[in-house]
């Protein structure tokens, strides 16, 4: 493109050439100027020469500049927009400056700030530093990485006197990694005895994890001369002499090293200090707008803490609280509404757990059977459920406001039992079963039971572990929910073991109820198990199941379970079991479930049993015999009975001593 000199240059020629001859076939010379700078061609209206240069020459073709937002807002409101002052020849007159004046000066600044103002000028620099000292000063405050340039480098290796990125660090040219230093030398064992020879430089995570980095050319340098060495004895000379070394020099620099760990923590502690200040200044301003009692919640002061424009090291002046406001407020009115939310939460939970302390007492003077739910689901009950929602959380409920809910607690009950036994019915007649629920054959199962689901039966399928669920409040409802595990299914494997265990006892399949099974008074037996002890011959046991335990022990070994035809052994298993028997409800480790052979009401642990005889039955004595095992108990189908071996039995007897 021609400049502006070309430019004068041709129209003055032009015009020289236009005095002296007029030669009206070639173009004006300030034509072929526009031409070639690009300009739109001026339309011809006169012949008059231009009064001087600038005339003829085209018009500027810079783009037009446009102003800034800030201009522009300037612009419309007519205030000019505020002139800064230029940082450019601000230190001019240092120089100038009286020595003493210019060390109270510099004794208010760190030690970086000496640093990077003695490379402004050579005699600051004769003035500020020697070479030793600002090699350390450059090693200490200086952030640049001595590899790469890169800014941020936080890694100061005292005994290479290097400052590195972590991108330098495991790069490997620098420093290089155990691993690196595992794979470079094939014998461990020489890696091993060579690293402890060099610098090294251990790096910590944050999770507490260590990496350890070598000094690549120490590791280099000693590793060649420790492979010259050809005797065992003067390697280990070497590797004495080079360790002393290492150690002292790993002495000297320990107190660098502790100097600048310390410096970092002061700066850490003192950043979070800014940032506890600028909290509470915050908060302060929240507490003066209204948000007292918000600001109280730890829950508050943690968000606010963890907020960008709150965390920050920066005091807390009145333009940011303004330009913030906005912003805080909204975060305040997310945390009022969850603050809210946790308080309906909490006031739930805490009725929920005042309805289960009011009923179990209740449900405990329940006879055993017909069955009853479990406490855990009461507090879903419309009855409970009505009171714990709908009142305001910051009323307290007592055991007055539940009171017409306990007194329709029987009726309740009886319907729950009404509607899980129509559910049961269903399945059974779904399956082209009859729908008589008090035979044993029509077992049931727990699908959510992965692991040997258990057979359950009615009515005692309210026991089973997994129907005990939890009354909570739920994620979108103030309501509470209860959260079963239990999924009762038919179980169609265990209607055939249910039909086996039967046919053994003597009974038909078709008409047999518990109470039948209960008085049939038989035991059973698994050879697999008796085998398969870890004891030698005529010290083993026999396990002795009653047939609950035997349904469920038969889907492991289904085709080793015999019944006990023995007399002797039958004799010692009875005597056995009604000595465990006892010795468990006396137990207050076991805390078995028990039922009061008086009033048919159930005992939960022997405290209880205890306060029930006492209270109830005038009775002082804290006799087992009072009390039989619950059909709730665990360990009523899990219940087992061993007797020492005499022989071991045949395929259908079992004999023991």
């Amino acid at each position: 493109m021609a400049t502006r000199r070309s430019q004068r240059l041709a129209v003055q020629k032009a015009s020289s050439d236009e005095n002296t001859s007029v030669q009206p076939s070639k173009p004006q010379a300030h034509k072929v100027v526009v031409k070639k700078l690009g300009a739109k061609k001026q339309p011809e209206t006169t012949n008059q020469e231009p009064d001087n240069v600038k005339d003829a020459l085209p018009p500027n073709q810079r783009r037009p500049k446009t102003k800034t937002p800030v201009a522009a807002a300037a612009t419309t409101d007519s205030c000019p927009a505020p002139k800064r002052r230029g940082r450019k020849g601000i230190l001019e007159q240092i120089t100038d400056t009286p020595l003493d004046v210019l060390f109270e000066i510099f004794s208010y600044l760190e030690p970086f700030d000496l640093l990077r103002l003695s490379r402004t000028t050579k005699d600051l620099r004769g003035l500020l530093m020697s070479k030793s000292s600002a090699f350390y000063a450059n090693l200490l405050f200086d952030g640049h990485c001595h590899n790469c340039g890169a800014m941020g480098a936080k890694h100061v290796q005292f005994e290479i006197r290097m400052r590195l990125c972590k991108a330098c660090l495991d790069e490997g040219e620098i420093m290089m990694s155990w691993t690196a230093v595992h794979d470079a030398l094939t014998d461990s064992v020489v890696a091993r005895e060579l690293v402890t020879m060099v610098p090294k430089y251990i790096f910590s995570t944050s999770s507490g994890g260590r990496t350890y980095y070598y000094d690549r050319a120490s590791l280099v340098q000693t590793s060649k001369e420790y492979a010259a060495i050809k005797t065992q004895a003067l390697r280990a000379n070497f590797s004495r002499e080079k360790n002393q070394e290492h150690a002292l020099l790993a002495r000297e620099c320990e107190p660098h090293q502790a100097w600048l760990t310390s410096r970092k923590n002061n700066r850490t502690e003192e950043l979070a200090l800014l940032r506890r200040e600028r909290l509470f200044s915050v908060v302060e301003r929240l507490r003066a707008d209204g948000w007292e009692e918000e600001v109280k919640s730890n829950l508050v002061l943690k968000t606010l803490g963890e907020h960008k424009l709150v965390n920050q090291p920066k005091p807390l002046t009145d333009r940011m609280w303004q330009n913030m406001e906005s912003s805080v407020v909204e975060v305040m009115e997310q945390l009022r509404a969850e603050l809210l939310a946790e308080r309906i939460r909490t006031a739930v939970s805490r009725r929920i757990v005042l309805v289960k302390e009011l009923c179990q007492p209740l449900i405990d003077k329940m006879p055993e059977l017909p069955a009853t739910p479990p406490v855990t689901m009461l507090p879903i009950f419309n009855e409970f459920a009505k009171l714990i929602a709908e009142t305001p959380h910051e009323e307290e409920l007592t055991a007055d406001h539940f009171a017409a809910a306990l007194d329709y607690l029987p009726t309740r009950c009886a319907r729950w039992r009404h509607v899980e036994e129509g559910k049961m019915k269903a399945l059974l007649l779904k399956a082209g079963r009859s729908d008589d629920l008090s035979l044993v054959a029509n077992a049931f199962t727990c699908s959510s039971c992965t692991h040997f689901p258990s057979v359950l039966h009615h009515p005692y399928f309210a026991s089973h572990r997994c129907f005990f669920g939890s009354s909570q409040v739920g994620s979108e409802q103030v309501k509470p929910v209860w959260y079963p595990k239990l999924a009762v299914a038919i179980d169609q494997f265990g209607q055939k073991v249910c039909n086996t265990i039967i046919k053994m006892s003597g009974l038909d399949p078709k008409s047999a109820t518990a109470s039948d099974m209960d008085s049939a008074d038989v035991f059973f037996t698994c050879e697999e198990c008796f085998k398969t002890q870890y004891a030698p011959p005529g010290n083993r046991h026999l396990r002795l199941m009653r047939w609950r335990a035997a349904m469920n022990h038969h889907r492991r070994h289904m085709n080793d379970l015999k019944r006990v035809t023995d007399e002797d052994v039958l004799v010692r298993a009875r005597l056995n079991e009604e000595t465990e028997l006892a010795s468990r409800m006396k137990s207050s480790y076991d805390r078995e479930t028990s039922v009061c052979i008086l009033c048919s009401t159930v005992q939960a642990s022997p405290e209880a049993r205890t306060e029930h005889l006492k209270d109830v039955h005038g009775i002082t004595n804290d006799d087992a015999n009072y009390f039989k095992l619950s059909q709730k108990s665990k360990s009523l189908l899990e219940k087992c009975v061993f007797v020492k071996e005499r022989f071991v039995p045949t395929a259908n007897v079992g004999t023991a001593e």
